[in-house]
């Protein structure tokens, strides 16, 4: 069933903007009267939502999150009490809908929205948690009437170029749409051109402005990373990715900043993290490495955790991106950090094919099959480790094809 929806889901292109998402919402009445954090950006929201989730969830609210979805078997991104949506239940909805989806031209991303929002309808969360999929301003997440108590930008980086805008404050700033009137913005890093715009916005709306404070003391201990931020000491992440720790750090500054209306306690929090994980961020399965990384910003975290997450060994990288993804800023980063990069293809649509990597084969291999690159690649390096990296998508798919 879950590829027969997928193949249904196919069938109406992702967008973002233009569209007819508003007069959808208007003719079916659509709202979310529950309590919002809504979280965007161009990296880390998926994990901010993540740890978000896992705190409130051991805190003993009833969460529902819509987050890291994707257009993949399972990967739809709607969550309710821990647990993601029964097949059952999204095929109701999706069934109930369907002529309507058509009808207003949906986009996928707009009707995985749709079903998570009747879903939530129906359950009556204590709080929900809105990933943005791109941008903000125009993101079928951003209802008018959202009840936002938290509004996250987490990065401001160049992504998404074609829709957002050319400069990292023109794409913070369609990030920062999400934020309503009075509500608190937190922001995560970002250059001093989009601070000083998010300041702006967010004072025209009446709102204000937090940043995340610095964690400290930082290190790897058995496998996990153990840092401090203020007030809380020796806080665990069950992962050797150092990217993950900012990520961390909005998370504790968001529930700080709504503690009043949303307590928690500090070993739920502690909690709330060993409970963490995100499928092909830093992990190993099936003697690889999966580690999407989609944008310039992304792909530089990643590379300053490569060593870690390889246990100190030389690694080998298959890669595969997206159609305007700026790999030219991409690829030399992954090549300094690993032992070699060999470019592959994917079966998704809108993924580069071998002649769309022609400027840069001479330096980069090209391989056809990923998976029967890997396990060449293994039996030739037998010691060393290998690695799928590049967008997201396809980094999932690899995953799905090992499991």
């Amino acid at each position: 069933m879950d590829e027969e929806i997928q193949n249904a889901l196919s069938a109406f292109p992702f967008q973002y903007g233009d569209s007819e998402w508003p007069k959808f919402v208007k003719k079916e009445k659509i709202s979310l009267p529950f309590p919002v954090i809504h979280v965007s950006g161009s990296s880390g929201k998926s994990s901010v939502c993540r740890f978000l989730e896992g705190i409130y969830q051991e805190a003993g609210y009833k969460v529902a999150v819509f987050s890291d979805y994707r257009l993949l078997p399972g990967q739809y991104g709607i969550r309710y009490d821990a647990h993601s949506i029964e097949e059952g239940d999204f095929c109701r909805i999706f069934e109930s809908k369907k002529k309507l989806f058509a009808k207003f031209s949906l986009a996928w991303n707009e009707i995985l929205c749709a079903v998570a929002l009747s879903y939530f309808a129906e359950k009556k969360p204590d709080l929900v948690i809105l990933e943005a999929g791109i941008g903000g301003q125009f993101d079928p997440t951003n209802l008018e009437d959202l009840n936002t108590v938290l509004a996250i930008v987490t990065s401001g980086g160049l992504d998404h170029t074609d829709v957002l805008g050319t400069t990292s404050s023109e794409i913070a700033l369609d990030c920062a749409g999400i934020l309503k009137p009075g509500c608190p913005l937190l922001i995560g890093s970002m250059d001093e051109n989009s601070k000083s715009a998010l300041l702006d916005f967010a004072k025209s709306l009446g709102s204000k402005l937090q940043e995340a404070d610095a964690y400290h003391f930082a290190h790897l201990e058995n496998g996990f990373f153990h840092f401090d931020y203020t007030p809380y000491k020796d806080l665990v992440l069950p992962s050797k990715a150092s990217f993950f720790l900012p990520d961390a750090c909005l998370a504790l500054e968001g529930v700080r900043l709504i503690q009043e209306s949303f307590p928690v306690e500090e070993e739920d929090i502690r909690k709330g993290f060993l409970d963490f994980h995100l499928d092909g961020r830093g992990e190993s399965l099936d003697g690889f490495l999966l580690c999407g990384a989609s944008n310039d910003e992304s792909t530089r975290a990643l590379a300053s955790s490569l060593p870690a997450l390889s246990g100190g060994k030389p690694v080998h990288v298959l890669y595969a991106s997206k159609i305007g993804q700026n790999i030219a800023l991409m690829l030399p980063v992954l090549a300094n950090a690993s032992s070699s990069i060999n470019l592959t293809g994917c079966p998704l649509p809108d993924f580069r094919a071998k002649e769309d990597y022609f400027l840069y084969e001479e330096d980069y291999p090209y391989i056809e099959d990923p998976l029967l690159g890997a396990k060449g690649l293994k039996e030739r390096f037998p010691d060393d480790c290998i690695a799928f990296v590049g967008d997201l998508d396809f980094v999932l798919w690899v995953r799905s094809q090992l499991e």
